[in-house]
């Protein structure tokens, strides 16, 4: 594993974590990691063996200057996925959000809880692990 610092000439600072072929992995924490001039938390990106990755929260945050946060993507193994709410949410600079895009598999399933969503949340977990869950869903909703 090795850890690595770059600097722009406008004063942008990312730190990345590699692995012995020089591809981005960090196990629980970010791979990548920027910072505005100002030293503010920019951007945080979790990485496993080069893959956008993690189970247990957005694996992409982009923030705004003043620290709050601006984008959040929910991605595992390089997919956008989340079974429990949006797996891309936009917020504004006072944290309320402007908009969502749900997604399980990579599957683009719409930008609101209706038809698709109405109809996963009556399901149990056997029933959401079922192979064909997906085709069924979409084509009902």
């Amino acid at each position: 594993m090795s850890y690595k610092k770059f600097e722009s000439p406008d004063g942008h600072y990312t730190e990345t974590w590699q692995d012995e072929s020089n591809i981005c992995h960090r196990l629980g924490l970010p791979a990548y990691i920027s910072y505005y001039p100002n030293g503010i938390l920019r951007k945080e990106i979790y990485y496993i063996r080069g893959v956008r990755h993690r189970l247990d929260g957005p694996a992409d945050i982009e923030y705004y200057l003043n620290g709050s946060v601006y984008f959040e993507s929910f991605v595992k193994n390089g997919d956008m996925d989340r079974r429990d709410g949006p797996a891309l949410i936009h917020y504004s600079n006072n944290g309320s959000i402007i908009s969502e895009a749900f997604y399980i598999d990579d599957h683009f399933l719409g930008h609101d809880k209706r038809g698709f969503w109405a109809l996963w949340d009556r399901l149990n977990y056997k029933q959401r692990q079922h192979k064909n869950i997906l085709k069924l869903l979409v084509r009902y909703s």
